[in-house]
């Protein structure tokens, strides 16, 4: 998901991090609909994003793995000379 919210009569987006919840009111929904909401909405990555974002996802996370292996190297090899 990237972005949830209330659609307005007009077709404007309300972000639900935008209102508070409460004790009274724990979904937000009051305030959303005092200030226009009509509907819940949803925004999804498409499906033809799926594998470009894994793949840049495991490059960063080899990034750093890479690097942390790079660093235990360094701290051992002055640690034992």
């Amino acid at each position: 998901m990237t972005e949830m919210g209330m659609l307005t009569a007009s077709g404007e987006k309300l972000f639900w991090q935008d209102c508070v919840s409460t004790e009274a009111d724990p979904n937000a929904t009051g305030c959303m609909t005092a200030r226009g909401g009509v509907t819940d909405f949803t925004d999804h990555h498409p499906a033809s994003h799926f594998w470009p974002l894994q793949l840049v996802e495991t490059g960063i996370l080899l990034a750093l793995a890479a690097l942390a292996v790079f660093a235990a190297f360094r701290v051992l090899r002055r640690l034992h000379r």
